[in-house]
C-alpha cells in the first residue's frame, strides 16, 4: 500500500514538472485549450511578473544601420512598443539566437525585468528593446532564407533577401512580431536615398510610371532601371537615389516631405451611371527606412 501510495505522488509531481515545461501543438483555429498547461503557465508568468519579469506580447522590428558597425553587419532591432514611466530600472529585452536547422535563424524572445528605483529616477520615457548584430557574410554561407521569431504568444516567420545594396525583410506570418508597415527594405547606410509614398493608395493601384513622373520633376534617379523598384502594399513605397541632394536639403529633420502628386482611376456614381474619374493622390518623400 505504501509503494502504490508513493508511485501514485512520483507520478503526479512528474506530470506537474511536464505540464510547466511543455508546448501542446494546437492547430490555428482549433479552440482546444489544454487547461491543465493554461493554468500552470499562468501561475508560472504570474510568479515571475511577481519579481519584475515581464513577458512583452507584441514586439515591432525594424533593421538598423549604426555607424560602428562594421562594412558586413546589420542590425535587426526588437522594441517591445511598451511606453513605461516612473522610477522602475529596466533591463535589456533578453533572447536568445540559434541556427537549428538549414535556412532558418531562430530568434526567441524571452522577457525583460523592471525593479523598483529609490531616487534618481529616470525622466521622461522608457523603453525596452534589444539589438541583434548579424553579418550578411555569415548568414549567406549559412544559407539563411527565412528568420522565425518566438515569444510567449506566437512563432512567426519572416523571409530575408541579402542584396550588396540593401536588406529586405518580408513578414510571412506577423501575429507578434510586426513592423510599423509592411515589409522592411534597408539600403546600406541610406546614403542619397529617398524613398517615395503614397499612404492613400489603394491594393491594386498601379502608380509606377505616375511615381518616375514625380521622381524625374524632383531630379531623382531609379535605383534600378527596373521601373518596378517597389515593394507594393496597401502603402506603396518607392526608392530612388537623390544624386543632386536637393530633395534631402529641403527634407532636413522633418519626417516627410510633400513633393508632388499622381493620378489614380477611381469609380464614380454620376447621372448617366457609374463610370470613372482621375483623383489625385499626394506623394511623400522621406528618408529610407521611415515609413508613413
Amino acid at each position: 500500500m505504501r509503494f502504490l501510495l508513493f508511485t501514485l505522488i512520483f507520478t503526479v509531481g512528474s506530470m506537474s514538472v511536464q505540464a510547466q515545461e511543455s508546448h501542446i501543438y494546437q492547430k490555428p483555429g482549433t479552440e482546444v485549450v489544454n487547461e491543465t498547461i493554461e493554468m500552470l503557465n499562468a501561475q508560472k508568468d504570474a510568479a515571475e511578473s511577481k519579481k519584475g519579469y515581464i513577458k512583452p506580447h507584441t514586439l515591432y522590428l525594424s533593421v538598423v544601420d549604426y555607424d560602428y558597425f562594421e562594412e558586413d553587419q546589420f542590425g535587426i532591432l526588437i522594441k517591445t512598443g511598451d511606453i513605461i514611466t516612473g522610477c522602475w530600472k529596466l533591463s535589456p529585452l533578453e533572447y536568445e539566437a540559434s541556427f537549428t536547422e538549414q535556412y532558418y535563424m531562430d530568434i526567441k524572445v524571452n522577457h525583460y525585468r523592471r525593479t523598483a528605483m529609490t531616487g534618481n529616477c529616470p525622466k521622461g520615457n522608457q523603453t525596452v528593446s534589444a539589438l541583434i548584430v548579424l553579418n550578411k557574410s555569415d548568414l549567406k554561407a549559412k544559407q539563411v532564407k527565412q528568420i522565425r521569431f518566438s515569444n510567449v504568444v506566437a512563432r512567426d516567420r519572416y523571409s530575408i533577401s541579402l542584396h550588396d545594396d540593401r536588406i529586405e525583410l518580408r513578414p510571412i506570418t506577423s501575429l507578434a512580431f510586426k513592423t510599423e508597415n509592411g515589409p522592411i527594405v534597408h539600403y546600406k547606410g541610406n546614403k542619397g536615398v529617398i524613398a517615395l509614398h503614397v499612404p492613400m493608395a489603394e491594393q491594386g493601384d498601379d502608380v509606377a510610371n505616375e511615381i518616375l513622373r514625380v521622381a524625374r520633376m524632383n531630379n531623382l534617379t531609379p535605383l534600378s532601371q527596373d521601373i518596378s523598384n517597389r515593394y507594393s502594399s496597401n502603402n506603396e513605397t518607392f526608392f530612388f537615389m537623390d544624386e543632386e541632394g536637393a530633395t534631402l536639403e529641403r527634407l532636413g529633420n522633418s519626417e516627410y516631405l510633400e513633393v508632388g502628386s499622381v493620378k489614380v482611376q477611381r469609380p464614380y456614381d454620376g447621372p448617366y451611371g457609374r463610370t470613372t474619374i482621375d483623383k489625385p493622390l499626394k506623394v511623400f518623400a522621406t528618408k529610407a527606412g521611415k515609413t508613413l
